[in-house]
């Protein structure tokens, strides 16, 4: 008998998240939506008129992120909503709804940047000076005044913004071709069943025991990309090209400096984190030979790269179960920060079990009123329980924000946002390593860091370094073709994995399966927040009290300062090495420690 997804009404209240301290009844959240729409009638009144003292500045920075408010707060409502089952029409239309308001806001206050950087930013440092409230307002208009030397005139900026849906429509056609319309054929499993291949259950057959079922699998998903290759190289060319012109336009020397400057960034924190990383590479070589060792490997063949270096034990966790070994493990930041985590598993912040139609995977959703919610779709197994940290790293991270800060700084730069969430994934997984008796869980625990560092340290250190050279070679007018984007990444590569796994006729393709280099300069943050989460939790782990307190300070800075700001309250410099050589060295003690435990099994 086949097994049935369970219904929503089917799950149990509490472990569903409790969305009524945001809105009781949905004609609460109607009549939101109904006054955001009154609200925004207001805005031509200030058009021309933003500047003409501080006074009207002042007010109309109120009225403009008081709406900004209100709209977070119906969108939060809305999305988590329609994300709890995606066949509910109703709640569907209500987020629709939600959109149509974000969408009237932007529009109606397009005219806000062009008339503010009209003007010197002196008038504003003389109305701060002249009407204290301002103050609040200072750090948000700064960044809006950092890019007027990038700005256009008015005309010119409304042509361009004209332009923005054309030139994202790449990584649409991008997610469409590989969501929706590749296919990639059927194989037969370990148990001789015919199977349809997915996206979704590859990574899970990548892993199988069986050798034939993992070449089967490997050959159909890259066959499929390599029928594809020419349109989505096609797509990333013209993505990045989009991307060198919309820098160019702005006067801006690379499109790597236009996507760093609002973060305040310079390109060499880019590049020269590539090149720490680079410099570990044997770091990263010792983990191909623990991999050659663990499975007796002459030459690794691409097929076997997916392979886990330990096999799951079996042990499953209850929810409740969970529950205690999060609190328990992450106790040593404090009490504190685990009375924030009681209060987000008692007052049911989080949204457990699967149910049909639900968002799959897991996440944190940034909500100002009252706290964050989590979404995950728990099945017991150890991930399940580090998922359930990560997330709450994340929402943790809000809460403190949230508490020291004003709305228009309440969400973290997304250069920041996976440290919290990270560093909670390494404490917990340390916290059950030295309480574990079982060694076979132990290795497991450990192959779970060890691929935290392979995936997010060194696979993303490799593609950010992908994305700089296309999008340099573009910027000096070469003409790319797949040809071209395969040998980039087939050398980078080998330069990586050398002569431990063999070539074949799919390694230069596979840069194709990787949807974020559609999101302009984004890789390289995964291989940033391992880096700064690994130096944190170790400072952590080792019971630096004057360095936890520090961290706490730093989780509730909000965006009220720039990221390289904020790294200084935790002491973090990202011009020096000691940041990056913290994390590969920590990466090679984890194969250490795998090993010598591997050898006593």
């Amino acid at each position: 008998m086949t097994k049935k997804e369970r219904q929503r009404s089917e799950i149990p209240k509490k472990y569903t998240w409790d969305l009524s301290v945001i809105y009781k009844a949905e004609e609460d959240v109607l009549k939101d939506i109904k006054k955001g729409e009154d609200l925004l009638k207001e805005a031509p009144k200030y058009k021309g008129h933003i500047l003409d003292s501080s006074k009207t500045l002042l007010e109309f920075l109120n009225y403009y992120t008081g709406i900004m408010a209100l709209i977070s707060k119906i969108e939060s409502y809305t999305s988590v909503k329609q994300d709890e089952d995606f066949s509910n029409t109703h709640n569907a239309k209500l987020n629709g709804k939600a959109s149509n308001l974000y969408t009237l806001f932007s529009e109606t206050f397009s005219f806000v940047e062009v008339e503010l950087l009209k003007q010197d930013y002196a008038l504003i440092e003389k109305y701060i000076s002249e009407n204290k409230d301002l103050e609040v307002y200072r750090f948000l208009l700064q960044q809006i005044y950092k890019s007027k030397e990038h700005y256009l005139d008015e005309d010119k900026e409304t042509l361009l913004s004209s332009f923005n849906n054309i030139l994202n429509g790449y990584e649409d056609i991008y997610n469409v071709l590989t969501n929706s319309e590749m296919k990639f054929g059927t194989f037969i499993d370990e148990e001789g069943e015919a199977v349809e291949l997915t996206k979704s259950n590859y990574s899970v057959y990548s892993e199988s025991k069986d050798e034939r079922v993992r070449k089967e699998v490997y050959n159909l998903f890259y066959s499929t990309y390599k029928k594809y290759n020419n349109t989505i190289a096609l797509a990333l060319i013209n993505q990045m090209k989009s991307e060198n012109l919309y820098a160019k336009v702005r006067g801006y020397n690379s499109a790597l400096e236009a996507s760093l400057d609002s973060k305040d960034l310079k390109p060499n924190v880019y590049t020269d984190h590539i090149a720490r990383v680079n410099n570990g590479h044997q770091y990263f070589v010792n983990y191909l030979k623990l991999f050659k060792k663990v499975y007796g490997f002459d030459k690794i063949k691409p097929y076997d790269l997916n392979l886990p270096l330990a096999e799951n034990p079996g042990k499953k966790y209850t929810y409740e179960e969970a529950q205690d070994v999060v609190i328990k493990g992450l106790s040593v930041l404090g009490s504190d920060y685990t009375e924030i985590l009681k209060k987000a598993f008692q007052e049911r912040w989080i949204d457990v079990y699967h149910n049909a139609g639900k968002m799959s995977g897991a996440y944190s959703m940034p909500c100002y009123f009252p706290h964050p919610f989590v979404l995950t779709n728990f099945e017991g197994e150890y991930y399940d329980v580090s998922t359930i940290a990560h997330e709450l790293g994340h929402a943790i991270n809000g809460v403190l924000s949230n508490q020291n800060n004003p709305y228009i700084y309440h969400d973290n730069p997304i250069f920041l946002a996976e440290i919290a969430s990270t560093t909670n994934e390494l404490i917990l997984a340390r916290y059950l390593i030295n309480n574990s008796e079982d060694k076979k869980e132990k290795l497991y625990i450990l192959n779970h860091l060890i691929d935290l560092y392979y995936g997010n340290l060194f696979e993303a250190s490799r593609r950010a370094e992908f994305e700089l050279e296309v999008h340099n070679r573009l910027q000096n007018n070469e003409a790319l073709t797949a040809e071209d984007l395969n040998a980039i990444w087939a050398k980078l590569f080998k330069q990586s994995y050398e002569d431990y796994v063999v070539d074949d006729e799919y390694t230069g393709i596979k840069w194709s399966r990787i949807p974020h280099f559609f999101m302009n300069y984004y890789n390289y943050q995964y291989s940033t927040g391992i880096s700064i989460a690994s130096y944190v939790a170790n400072k952590v782990l080792a019971g630096d009290e004057e360095f936890i307190a520090k961290y706490k300070k730093f989780l509730s800075v909000g965006s009220r300062m720039y990221p390289m700001d904020a790294l200084k309250i935790i002491d973090i410099d990202m011009s020096n090495d000691i940041v990056a050589n913290n994390a590969l060295e920590t990466f090679n003690n984890l194969l250490i420690e795998f090993d010598n435990l591997y050898k006593d099994k």
